[in-house]
């Protein structure tokens, strides 16, 4: 990356002040939001295709974010579904072994009976 990267003059008049350090260079780079930085040229007096450009970087970094965003979700409640599968899995086998110690009861009580 290049720290002494300077911006056409009419780019550096247009960006919000608070993205320059004090001594209006952009020493701070790094430190930027993309986001912001593509709002800061949108709203600077770049020429129309780069900005048309910047609009559809921006709609891309957007939709990433969403698309992240959706598959954090998604990962959650893939989870939250197996947690459920597996709970009730055991809620069967125990309901099942359950069900076999009272038959197995059963079947001694008429056993004896039966003798």
């Amino acid at each position: 990356m290049n720290d002494n990267y300077k911006p056409q003059d009419n780019l550096i008049d247009k960006i919000d002040p608070y993205f320059l350090s004090e001594d209006n260079s952009f020493s701070d780079w790094n430190k930027w939001s993309l986001v912001s930085f593509l709002d800061a040229i949108l709203k600077s007096d770049a020429p129309v295709t780069m900005k048309e450009v910047i609009k559809d970087l921006k709609m891309s970094v957007d939709l990433l974010w969403m698309k992240v965003k959706t598959d954090e979700e998604i990962a959650v409640a893939e989870a939250e579904y197996q947690r459920k599968q597996a709970f009730l899995e055991l809620k069967n086998r125990v309901i099942e072994s359950h069900e076999k110690e009272v038959k197995d009861v059963n079947v001694i009580i008429i056993a004896d009976m039966v003798v």
